[in-house]
C-alpha cells in the first residue's frame, strides 16, 4: 500500500464553534457609494470528531495533506486571517453588494481550504424608527 491510496473522510455536520474578529475602515462617497477596507481572524475549533480511514485508488492524492489533519482526533483547532474589500453601490436603501477577501491560513496544518472568496449581494436598510417633526 502507498501513501496516496489511502483517503481519510470527516462528516460536514462535525460540531463547531466559530469565533471572528472584523474591524473595518469604510469611506463613504455621498449616499450612493461605499468602500470598506477589513481584516476579519477567522478562528473554528471543531470537536467530536468522527472520521473513518478508506482505501482509495489514488484519485484522492491530496487527501493525505488535506484531510488528515481532522483523523483520529476529538478536537482540531483553525485560524485564517482574511483581508478583504466591501464595495456597495445605489440608492441609499438598497445597495448592491460586492465582497472580494483573501484566505490565509495562521496555524501550520495542510487543510484544504478556498483562498479566495468572492460574494455578490443586495443590502436593504429599513427605517422601522418614527421621524419626529
Amino acid at each position: 500500500m502507498t501513501l496516496n491510496q489511502i483517503m481519510i473522510i470527516h462528516s460536514p455536520l462535525i460540531p463547531q464553534a466559530n469565533v471572528f474578529i472584523q474591524p473595518n475602515l469604510t469611506l463613504r462617497i455621498e449616499k450612493y457609494f461605499d468602500f470598506t477596507v477589513f481584516t476579519r481572524l477567522n478562528m473554528n475549533r471543531y470537536y467530536n470528531i468522527k472520521s473513518d480511514l478508506n482505501m482509495g485508488n489514488g484519485y484522492y492524492t491530496n487527501a493525505i495533506k488535506t484531510d488528515k489533519f481532522f483523523y483520529d482526533k476529538k478536537i482540531a483547532n483553525l485560524c485564517f486571517l482574511e483581508p478583504g474589500l466591501q464595495i456597495r453601490i445605489g440608492p441609499e436603501n438598497v445597495k448592491f453588494t460586492y465582497i472580494c477577501s483573501i484566505t490565509n491560513n495562521v496555524l501550520p496544518n495542510a487543510i484544504k481550504y478556498r483562498k479566495m472568496n468572492n460574494y455578490l449581494g443586495i443590502s436593504l436598510t429599513f427605517n422601522l424608527e418614527k421621524k419626529s417633526d
